[in-house]
């Protein structure tokens, strides 16, 4: 591939590219009568709209002095139900600042109705198009398609300028309506190397590499620049349809992401944006504002109460001093990483941001002697980082690992209540970045720690009244959700919010008392003392379900899912009701035994019900073992999600003598 390497005065000679447009296989404004006849999709009767078409070309073009990269969009949408008006908005962002900027030109839309047989379209009106500064670097063009109806087919087409070669990132094949048809053409001269990688579970149906020659050049010179000449195509492809236990959706919807490498500048210069890990390694402890603020070990250990650091344990050590600077911070909710870092006033106004927060914890292990990195990483809803080389861009958040006797711990004390080496669960979110000074930066899991909860209910009935004692013991998540709501909300309205969830069986707590609320790293412990309703039938019939405060709706309910299930931590529930039956009545049903497993022990499930002379025992135990599903085991987990609650609502039957 032929790259240009000339003077930079030459700049000022005619640049050229073949003089290729979007190319559609119909004309714009010309919809067939079958298309505005459709009244659903038959691939997906439920969708509210359909893309019956969409296609964007992007290419180099030369404009008043620059090279810019012009890409040109088409779109046609069905729509069928008023849920897909939403459809007929459209927003363009567009970046820019003070030097130079995007914009958006030969903007056209109209909209097709069907009336008497033929097709009555509306066009977009140019007052209609509406510019909005969002902020200093980002403004926006939007616009909404007159006319629509249920049965309107709409089509648009833009074409953004701009001379942000980076900003050229790909292009979706997948959103939230289904597709029928979804193409990127690109003609990219070789002076422009992107990185390009498909992104999702779904195969291209079009994928055609070539060299197409002659495409580029300035007027004066011998050799035209070859152009990579890329067309990606994808046909039916499905709605992406959201659902529980799921990271950023950008990890999974079908795309072609593109990625600048490195450009060779028309004045002989050449710069590489994909840089090694060495590299990186290299601006990070030199260079990055960050890595300045990682060397003031001997600054934080004056901070450092001395009983902190004349602890010999070392894991007591770490633990304490985990403590005190979560306590010494509050966190203001924002995370930065290369920008809006400063440890030493952030220590003074005992407020940061989450990157603060960590360097002020791995400068004070380092300080007591405990080897600690920060490690990079990217939080659930930003999308996993590249593995193959680094996009420092994918990373928005930092974290501490630590080495403590031959054992890695992974921290975060930005959060108030969590105790030593539990991480938020933004942060679980497959691997990191861990940045060592003195060796090579390398990759690491994050590997979660599992929750467990126990329940034990002991019930009987006094004067018709149903009552009894209830203790619920949490660790890690379950318990940090439960003492941030009891601290944040008061206790008397955390007991509101217990007794008011929809599945408690119009439970009321009589009385409640906890242990170790402020002691982090102890198990978290409740008691309560319980009444509340069950069904009765004729005065002659006592039903009573042993599960009330379990889930009753499965989270798994799609036909098919083409994207992980994420459950971010293993998890256990322990559970145990004893229930004594009153005199009167005989047992005539108990929830059935059940053991349920998923292959390779990924989470399983044992009830069993017993019963010894006037008293019902149920143990229950459930553990999902693995926190990521891959598609192909999605059925299986929805199966088991199914039987599980099913079980959830299988009753005790009680019936008079």
């Amino acid at each position: 591939m032929k790259k240009i390497i000339i003077s930079f005065a030459l700049l000022m000679l005619t640049v050229t590219s073949h003089a290729q447009e979007l190319e559609l296989p119909f004309k714009f404004g010309n919809i067939p009568l079958n298309e505005l006849n459709l009244k659903y999709y038959e691939k997906d009767a439920s969708a509210n709209a359909v893309v019956l078409y969409e296609k964007a070309l992007a290419k180099m073009i030369y404009s008043s002095g620059n090279i810019l990269i012009q890409t040109t969009y088409y779109h046609k949408i069905k729509i069928f139900k008023k849920d897909g008006y939403s459809n007929a908005t459209i927003t363009i962002p567009l970046y820019n600042n003070l030097k130079v900027h995007e914009w958006v030109v030969k903007i056209k839309a109209l909209t097709h109705n069907l009336e008497n047989g033929h097709d009555n379209p509306t066009y977009l009106s140019k007052k209609k198009i509406y510019k909005t500064k969002i902020s200093d670097t980002y403004k926006e063009v939007k616009f909404t398609l007159p006319n629509v109806k249920e049965g309107s087919v709409i089509e648009y087409t833009y074409t953004i300028k701009s001379p942000y070669f980076s900003r050229f990132t790909g292009w979706e094949f997948q959103g939230n309506i289904p597709k029928i048809y979804s193409e990127l053409h690109s003609l990219i001269p070789g002076n422009w190397v992107y990185n390009k990688k498909l992104v999702g579970f779904r195969k291209l149906d079009i994928n055609k590499i070539k060299i197409k020659k002659k495409c580029f050049f300035i007027i004066g010179l011998e050799a035209p620049a070859e152009c990579e000449d890329l067309t990606f195509a994808m046909k039916d492809v499905p709605a992406f349809k959201e659902e529980a236990y799921l990271t950023s959706k950008k990890n999974y919807l079908s795309r072609i992401a593109f990625e600048l490498s490195e450009v060779f500048y028309f004045d002989g210069r050449h710069k590489k944006y994909t840089k090694t890990w060495k590299d990186v390694d290299k601006q990070f402890k030199y260079e990055y504002k960050i890595g300045s603020q990682l060397k003031k070990i001997d600054y934080t250990r004056s901070l450092l109460p001395r009983e902190l650091l004349n602890e010999t344990d070392k894991l007591k050590r770490a633990v304490n001093i985990y403590h005190f600077i979560q306590n010494h911070f509050s966190w203001n909710e924002e995370y930065h990483i290369f920008r809006k870092v400063n440890f030493k006033k952030a220590y003074k106004s005992k407020t940061g941001n989450a990157t603060e927060i960590n360097i002020a914890l791995c400068n004070a292990l380092n300080a007591a002697g405990i080897k600690s990195n920060l490690m990079l990483i990217s939080t659930r809803n930003n999308g996993l980082p590249t593995f193959v080389h680094p996009v420092l861009s994918d990373f928005n958040y930092a974290i501490v690992v630590s080495h403590i006797d031959k054992k890695i711990y992974k921290l975060d004390a930005s959060q108030k209540l969590a105790p030593f080496s539990l991480l938020p669960y933004r942060a679980l979110n497959s691997y990191g970045r861990v940045m060592d000074f003195e060796n090579e930066s390398y990759w690491e899991n994050l590997d979660a720690n599992r929750n467990i909860t126990t329940t034990s209910i002991n019930l009987h009935f006094n004067e018709d009244v149903l009552e009894g004692m209830m203790r619920v013991s949490s660790t890690a998540y379950t318990a940090l959700k439960k003492r941030d709501e009891i601290i944040s909300k008061g206790e008397l309205n955390y007991r509101k919010d217990f007794e008011n969830d929809s599945e408690m069986n119009d439970l009321i707590i009589e009385s409640y008392r906890n242990k170790n609320l402020e002691n982090l790293e102890k198990l978290f412990i409740e008691d309560f003392k319980i009444s509340l309703g069950n069904e009765l039938s004729d005065d002659d019939m006592l039903i009573i379900n042993p599960f009330f405060g379990s889930q009753t709706k499965n989270p798994f309910t799609l036909e098919d899912r083409d994207y992980p299930v994420d459950f971010g931590y293993p998890r256990t529930k322990n559970y145990r009701f004893i229930f004594d039956v009153p005199e009167g009545y005989i047992i005539s049903s108990v929830p059935k035994n059940i053991t349920l497993s998923l292959p390779y022990n990924a989470a399983n499930l044992v009830s069993k019900s017993t019963i010894n002379n006037q008293k019902i025992t149920i143990d229950f135990k459930l553990s999902i073992n693995k926190t990521s599903f891959p598609p192909k085991e999605y059925n299986e987990l929805k199966d088991f999600y199914k039987n599980l609650i099913n079980l959830y609502s299988d009753v005790i039957i009680l019936k008079k003598k």
